[in-house]
C-alpha cells in the first residue's frame, strides 16, 4: 500500500488513541481539599479561607460545622464541583487540632 493510501487511517487511528478524552472528562466530578485560617465566615453560607472565599453547600454536614466555628481557627475544607459549571463547594470542614 502506498503511504498516501494510509494516512487518513493511520490518522484517525492516532487522533482516537491520542486525542483528549472529552466524553469520560465531561462527566468527571472535580473537587480538592484547601487548608488555611478561617478570616470570615457569612451567615450567608459563605466561608473565607486563606483569602478566597468559597460556598458552602446547603443542607451539608458542611452547613452544620459552619455553625460552631469561629475566625481564626485551622480548617481543612472539601470541595466539589457542583452542577452547570459553578465554583466548586464546601461539602465538609474538618477543624485542625491546635
Amino acid at each position: 500500500m502506498k503511504l498516501r493510501k494510509t494516512w487518513p487511517i493511520l490518522a484517525v487511528f492516532t487522533i482516537a488513541l491520542y486525542g483528549p478524552p472529552n466524553a469520560s472528562w465531561a462527566a468527571r466530578s472535580v473537587g480538592g481539599r484547601i487548608s488555611g485560617e478561617i478570616t470570615a465566615i457569612s451567615s450567608s453560607g459563605t466561608i473565607k479561607v486563606g483569602g478566597h472565599t468559597y460556598r458552602v453547600r446547603a443542607n451539608s454536614a458542611a452547613q452544620k460545622a459552619a455553625r460552631k466555628l469561629s475566625v481564626g481557627q485551622v480548617v481543612e475544607l472539601k470541595l466539589e464541583r457542583a452542577g452547570g459549571g459553578r465554583e466548586p463547594e464546601v461539602v465538609a470542614i474538618a477543624k485542625h487540632a491546635s
